[in-house]
């Protein structure tokens, strides 16, 4: 157990991978109110000699008739510190309505897609949110019960290319006792009380049950197991992306081609995990649960005893085609050719005020305010032109900015699961010695601005379809 007053430093004694911030990281912070975000917040802004700029996002989900007096808390909480606020209100029973999801889902749903979208507008890197050692340890025994895979014994992941659990090491009595000790108020959710629920039940009966029959320390000993499956998850998908590598190429339209000679040499649990990887590549990302153990089986089947001008329909619409060499995969739809566009890439060089500087060192770097226009700044001094903006190509690397070393482009969108067939169609700008931005994705570290700065290159890229709309022309004539 961590004692109120040392929390603080043990956060800070976290690496990077376990939860910690980046210095100098812009990010998002989920903010319900709640205990746990209300000590996630007042951490995070303890921590401000580590130059960190957070956005407070609080979502109402208009569920509860004292909702709104959460949404007050929150924007008065963060008022009192200088913390940017954003609140917002959100229909889920109308969400839920619409989309088929439960309310839990709808709500789930509804908060990450806010989040993100703030993300982007604020030009932050992350998403922290206020999940501790005690929602882990829940989440593996809800996956447990469901039979899931090595998914089940991961649980909730610290630090990931979208997401960072900073308090993920810590038990939920560590936070409630730091935030007494601090003297802190926080809004209380009854819904978390409720026996009814899976997961209130996992909490207040299946979790003390445990310790008492394993003993003291018994959480920890859980997370550091789920840490190590994480990490064999990862070698195996490694080996999975490796395996389809080699059995694959691109097709037209996004296509994967996957050779059936090839595909046949493999066993059975690895034709699975290849699969596992074709559907990640093709899907759209927040459809993939949709994809069950049984519709990886039913396919791998079906593959095993297909015949040349067989085809089928699989889930969230991909398409199959048997053809003689090839099984053919295509995603549910395909490039429109004629909607495809140049882009043009405008430079500025401004002063550098002190203020701008702050605000830039500290994340202001706009990398896609809209989804067709980007915006990114760098220290003028620290780019070697002429500029050049291009696709991306196979084996461009970059120094993501906040990271040490450096990380192939391709594997940047990986992380951030752009489906593969999307991959290809990435931009980068270089300078004469390397690629300073991939749109949308990273600017590079070695161009950061920095407190020196003494002027700012702004760069602007926009498609050329967007500049004729500027200028009043019919992007057709």
């Amino acid at each position: 157990m961590t004692s109120a007053h040392d929390l603080l430093p043990a956060l800070r004694g976290l690496s990077c991978d376990e939860g910690r911030p980046r210095p100098g990281e812009a990010l998002v912070v989920g903010f319900s109110g709640g205990g746990d975000s209300v000590a996630l917040l007042d951490l995070l802004h303890r921590m401000g000699e580590d130059s960190l700029r957070l956005v407070a996002v609080h979502v109402d989900h208009g569920l509860r008739d004292d909702s709104s007096q959460d949404a007050e808390f929150c924007a008065e909480f963060c008022a009192a510190r200088g913390i940017e606020y954003i609140g917002e209100k959100i229909d889920v029973r109308r969400l839920a309505r619409s989309t088929g999801l439960g309310l839990e889902a709808a709500g789930r749903r509804a908060r990450y897609d806010c989040f993100e979208r703030h993300r982007r507008d604020r030009a932050c890197a992350r998403v922290a949110t206020a999940h501790h050692l005690d929602d882990h340890l829940e989440t593996l025994l809800l996956w447990w019960g469901r039979g899931s895979g090595l998914s089940a014994v991961v649980g909730i992941e610290a630090s990931t290319a979208q997401l960072l659990r900073p308090l993920r090491a810590f038990r939920r009595k560590d936070l409630r006792d730091y935030l007494r000790w601090r003297g802190l108020e926080w809004r209380e959710d009854p819904t978390n009380a409720d026996s009814r629920r899976l997961r209130s039940r996992l909490r207040h009966e299946v979790l003390p049950l445990i310790e008492s029959v394993f003993g003291p320390g018994s959480a920890r000993r859980m997370a550091r197991f789920s840490v190590r499956a994480a990490q064999e998850r990862q070698a195996l998908r490694e080996l999975s992306q490796r395996l389809l590598d080699e059995c694959a190429r691109p097709g037209p339209d996004g296509e994967i081609l996957l050779s059936r000679g090839a595909f046949a040499e493999l066993g059975p649990l690895l034709q699975l995990q290849v699969l596992r990887e074709v559907a990640s590549s093709l899907a759209l990302p927040d459809h993939s649960q949709r994809w069950n153990e049984e519709h990886f089986r039913r396919l791998l089947r079906f593959l095993q005893r297909a015949r040349t001008g067989q085809d089928a329909t699989l889930p969230e619409g991909l398409q199959l085609a048997v053809e003689r060499e090839d099984f053919h995969f295509r995603p549910r739809s395909t490039p429109d050719r004629g909607e495809l566009r140049r882009w043009i890439l405008h430079e500025e060089v401004l002063p550098a005020s002190a203020e701008q500087v702050t605000f830039l060192q500290h994340g202001g770097a706009d990398l896609g305010g809209s989804t067709t226009i980007f915006h990114a700044d760098f220290d003028a001094d620290c780019i070697h032109g002429p500029l050049r903006l291009r696709s991306l190509q196979e084996g461009d690397r970059m120094r993501p900015l906040g990271m040490s070393g450096h990380k192939k482009i391709r594997k940047l969108l990986a992380e951030q699961a752009v489906p593969r067939h999307r991959r290809g169609e990435q931009l980068v700008v270089e300078d004469s010695r390397r690629v300073i931005w991939a749109l949308g994705l990273a600017t590079s570290h070695d161009a950061r601005i920095q407190m020196s700065t003494r002027s700012v290159l702004r760069l602007r890229v926009e498609p050329e379809l967007s500049i004729a709309k500027q200028q009043g022309k019919d992007p057709g004539s």
